[in-house]
């Protein structure tokens, strides 16, 4: 059952990490950024974007926090990202992983921005 769109769910997602930090919200943010039927970060930050405009108040907070936290490869949420893909994907290098992180999540926050 479809309960929320990629929207609703990022939104959230995005609000669990920024209280939570916890590594599974990181993780998650992440592998549907880069594994999503929309069609990837862009797409995903254009629908959330469309939600609403520019984030402003709790939510513009939020999206800093994330790019934060996916500023570099060595930041906690390439690295949390990484660390399970390679658990689930022992076949899997963890350096491309932390890098395509990075990118989809700098893809996704422009996108938000750009609506």
């Amino acid at each position: 059952m479809n309960v929320t769109g990629i929207a609703g769910f990022l939104l959230a997602k995005l609000f669990a990490a920024h209280a939570r930090r916890a590594p599974k919200d990181w993780y998650d943010i992440a592998v549907v950024l880069l594994h999503n039927e929309e069609g990837g970060p862009v797409a995903a930050g254009a629908r959330v974007g469309a939600l609403g405009g520019r984030p402003t108040g709790a939510a513009h907070s939020a999206l800093l926090d994330l790019g934060g936290n996916f500023a570099t490869p060595a930041t906690q949420g390439p690295v949390a990202y990484a660390g399970q893909m390679v658990l689930n994907h022992p076949e899997l290098e963890p350096g491309p992983l932390r890098a395509d992180a990075v990118l989809a999540v700098e893809a996704f926050i422009e996108a938000v921005r750009a609506e």
